[in-house]
């Protein structure tokens, strides 16, 4: 992008506010998980410090069930301005039998990203960074996590929802989506 995508803007907000936002909707408690805290100190959430700097997402994960005291743990990447609290009322339902919860739109793809994950995840997942792994999908695999794939269309979540910028094009993208 050239420039940190969590400040970007959309609908006069920059992407991390409106994720705060989006799951402070739900009264769920926030942090936000960066290797740069000094970008964030407008928030009035905390900030956490990833445990292993360029670990990527999976290392973001470990960082904030570490610092979680909650068993239920919802996760939303800054950089998925569309999503819905509709999405974490549906990831709610299926919490307290699954270890982790994945929503799957109508393509088959999983948003591993805009997940559950209970607390349970953090040895499994502290276990695939010792190895070198770091493709968040990795935990999909893990024999002794509960997992389940939340089909999204029947929950009438749309695929847009989902909708991630990674480019100045997907920018360009959103904000013609916006107007």
């Amino acid at each position: 992008m050239g420039s940190d995508k969590a400040l970007l803007s959309y609908k006069g907000m920059d992407f991390v506010s409106r994720a705060v936002s989006t799951l402070q909707e739900l009264a769920l408690p926030v942090r936000v998980v960066t290797d740069v805290p000094e970008r964030f100190t407008h928030l009035s959430v905390p900030i956490l410090v990833d445990r292993i700097p360029n670990g990527g997402p999976l290392a973001g994960l470990a960082t904030a069930l570490a610092a979680s005291d909650s068993e239920h743990n919802y996760f939303l990447p800054c950089d998925t301005p569309l999503v819905s609290p509709d999405l974490y009322e549906a990831l709610a339902e299926k919490s307290d039998r699954f270890d982790v919860v994945v929503p799957r739109d109508g393509l088959g793809r999983k948003h591993l990203l805009c997940a559950y994950y209970s607390r349970n995840c953090l040895g499994s997942i502290d276990q695939l960074l010792s190895q070198g792994v770091r493709r968040v999908e990795s935990i999909l695999e893990v024999q002794q996590l509960r997992i389940h794939l939340l089909t999204t269309p029947d929950r009438g979540i749309p695929d847009s929802s989902f909708f991630n910028v990674n480019t100045p094009k997907d920018l360009e993208r959103l904000r013609s989506i916006q107007a």
